[in-house]
């Protein structure tokens, strides 16, 4: 069930934004992410929860700068509108990098996700001037162990230019006007 599933995706991804933050908070990360879930909180969203804290344990290299960070760029001639929510912000302590990551709790990743994390990366960089390793990355964290899948969108200003097109393709088609009409004038022969 689609709404089922949104549900442990929002418990999931709320219980890893609190113990982010107290991790952020306190300097330390907090040693069991379940603390942070709600009580009978359904077992796929904890499976995820732990996926998430598996990565970190994975990933010493990475501490979380910030968590859940409203992004967004007014539209210009070039660009449109852009807003969202970025999951997280992490320091790469081996390459000294800011990075744009984002979490998945979906069953499948979708290539949209990468215009997504994307157009958050390049809303980021744009309000902060702050710039970002070359490179987005993706956790996906099951739903049914601690396990985890991570990708990278290797390119995030193709997948920018791709988020555009589709955008204002969606647009046009979206903006409610005829797009053909029909000829008034009858050609004779």
């Amino acid at each position: 069930d689609g709404d089922d599933a949104g549900d442990v995706g929002t418990t999931g991804h709320d219980a890893v934004e609190n113990w982010l933050n107290s991790w952020i908070a306190l300097g330390v990360r907090p040693k069991d992410i379940v603390l942070f879930l709600k009580k009978d909180s359904d077992p796929r969203a904890i499976a995820f929860a732990r996926a998430v804290e598996r990565f970190f344990i994975t990933h010493p290299q990475y501490l979380p700068i910030t968590s859940e960070i409203r992004v967004g760029v007014k539209a210009t001639k070039t660009m449109p509108f852009i807003a969202g929510t970025l999951d997280i912000l992490l320091w790469n302590t081996t390459t000294s990098e800011v990075e744009v990551w984002d979490w998945k709790s979906s069953n499948n990743v979708s290539d949209s996700y990468a215009l997504q994390v994307a157009a958050y990366r390049y809303a980021f960089q744009k309000m902060t001037g702050i710039q970002t390793a070359p490179f987005c990355g993706i956790v996906k964290g099951s739903k049914w162990s601690d396990k985890f899948d991570v990708f990278f969108v290797k390119d995030p200003d193709a997948a920018l230019r791709a988020h555009v097109h589709a955008t204002y393709l969606y647009n046009y088609f979206e903006d409610g006007t005829e797009k053909l009409v029909p000829d008034k004038v009858i050609i004779k022969a």
